[in-house]
């Protein structure tokens, strides 16, 4: 280990190459998971008060407004939902961070990092339906920002078996397909080597080369 490419790519900077990989498959762009199949796992998910019955396009985009992920719905190209998802996975929250994405969400104009207009700049996504969701490696509560949002925690294995179940109506055909496989293949290694940490915490703490860990060290990368 590692042994596939996201393996290797999700050793140098997790965070980042999770968030990039995870909104290329929740869009059109990836022709791996039908819409449909994408749209059920979201639903999964995030747990929407309403199913997305009318939903024919989906877009999704990485830091805006530093925000990991925005996963953009549309029905006849007009946007109706934006799906926020901010990405744990090396460190916890901080800054109030969660505050400041959902007050930008829905201001009209952009905001500084203060939270005042820095232009007069719109914001495209404030008139949508806002859903948001705090995704971590090991499971945490739901949070509630200070802006009474309340941010749906769900974890890497809720999204790999997610993700799972819609490739397993995929085209295999299709180059996106297999590209698609190595990741939840990474996802599943990662999850995997996170719950033996967390079960046998002695690891952490010994030596890769130590007799314990003989059966952990081509796990220790991660």
């Amino acid at each position: 280990m590692p042994s596939t490419f996201f393996e290797t790519v999700c050793l140098s900077d997790k965070e980042r190459v999770q968030s990039s990989v995870i909104a290329w498959i929740f869009s059109d762009e990836c022709k791996a998971i039908s819409l449909q199949d994408k749209l059920t796992a979201l639903e999964n998910l995030i747990k929407p008060t309403s199913k997305w019955n009318n939903i024919t396009s989906m877009e999704s985009i990485v830091e805006w407004q530093h925000m990991d992920i925005l996963i953009l719905l549309k029905e006849g190209g007009d946007l109706k939902d934006v799906v926020v998802i901010e990405n744990k996975i090396k460190c916890d929250l901080h800054d109030d961070q969660l505050t400041r994405y959902s007050t930008q969400l829905t201001s009209p104009h952009i905001l500084d990092k203060n939270g005042n207009p820095k232009t007069k700049e719109p914001n495209p996504y404030c008139r949508a339906t806002h859903h948001y969701g705090y995704l971590t490696l090991i499971n945490h509560n739901n949070v509630t920002d200070g802006n009474n949002i309340v941010w749906k925690n769900f974890i890497y294995k809720n999204l790999y078996d997610e993700l799972h179940n819609g490739l397993n109506n995929g085209n295999t055909s299709d180059p996106d397909y297999h590209i698609t496989k190595s990741y939840l293949t990474a996802l599943k290694n990662m999850v995997e080597v996170a719950n033996e940490a967390i079960k046998h915490p002695c690891i952490l703490f010994l030596g890769k080369s130590h007799t314990y860990n003989k059966n952990f060290q081509s796990k220790w990368d991660y």
